[in-house]
């Protein structure tokens, strides 16, 4: 009945989110785990949103530590399950994740309108929560060179994220600000650099060492260019030296890459 359905969900979604934040928090090999056991207890009970749920929540993990394989497996499984069961705001949700994908992967132009779509529907569902959706649409118009929209987005993105308090995704929102403000050229150096400092900030207020490490990457490539190396492999190597594990992630791995074109 109602009541184990809500008792359900109770479980799945702090099963789910702890992955997550795991995560975020540094722990990509522990919240692997933990998303693995996640999924597992989901897909037990054989309740379409406790399963949906789980699936979206690992869509988010795997897109913060760049697995767009994974991202594409489980954004795709919530999405047929959220319109199959008629979830609005889980579909929204979801559908901006297979947008990514197909920006990243496919057409460009058609996965940003897919992400422009699915942030209509989270809008039409009456929910609140769709920073880390904003931060997929801003990622697509920057690594295709729509810089302009992209601004405008992350303009928008931030002042939603300072109204509503949901800044989970704020540093990453900074840096990617920071990463348009450079494509406009040298002028636009100092902006970008105060935009990539209040991401580290925000995030080791956090203590979200993902987006710390994501951040101080782009600020170090930035005191690279121009002509500050000893800053920047200082910095660098810090946050770097603070992990335990992920060393095979994205991220790790052009830290790494960073790091030692620093020390050369």
């Amino acid at each position: 009945g109602a009541d184990r359905l809500r008792e359900i969900l109770l479980v799945t979604e702090p099963r789910s989110r702890r992955a997550l934040i795991l995560g975020l928090l540094g722990y990509p090999d522990q919240a692997a785990q933990a998303d693995r056991e996640g999924l597992a207890y989901s897909r037990q009970t054989r309740i379409p949103l406790a399963i949906g749920i789980a699936e979206f929540f690992s869509a988010q993990l795997h897109y913060c530590i760049r697995d767009v394989g994974k991202v594409r497996e489980r954004s795709e499984t919530a999405l047929r399950i959220a319109n199959e069961n008629g979830i609005l705001q889980l579909s929204g949700y979801a559908a901006a994740f297979v947008g990514w994908v197909e920006a990243l992967q496919g057409d460009a132009a058609k996965g940003v309108k897919e992400i422009q779509r699915a942030l209509e529907v989270i809008d039409l569902a009456g929910a609140k929560i769709r920073t880390m959706q904003n931060a997929l649409l801003i990622e697509c118009h920057l690594r295709h060179g729509d810089i302009e929209e992209g601004l405008a987005v992350a303009s928008d993105a931030l002042a939603h994220a300072d109204s509503t308090g949901e800044r989970y995704c704020a540093s990453e929102l900074n840096r990617l600000n920071g990463e348009l403000l450079l494509r406009q050229g040298p002028s636009h150096q100092s902006a970008a650099e105060s935009a990539f400092r209040t991401a580290i900030e925000v995030a080791r207020a956090q203590q979200a060492r993902w987006w710390e490490l994501r951040a101080t990457v782009s600020l170090a490539r930035l005191l690279l260019d121009t002509g500050r190396r000893d800053d920047a492999r200082a910095m660098l190597a810090e946050i770097y030296g603070w992990f335990t594990e992920g060393f095979d992630t994205p991220d790790l791995k052009d830290a790494k890459a960073l790091l030692v074109e620093l020390n050369g």
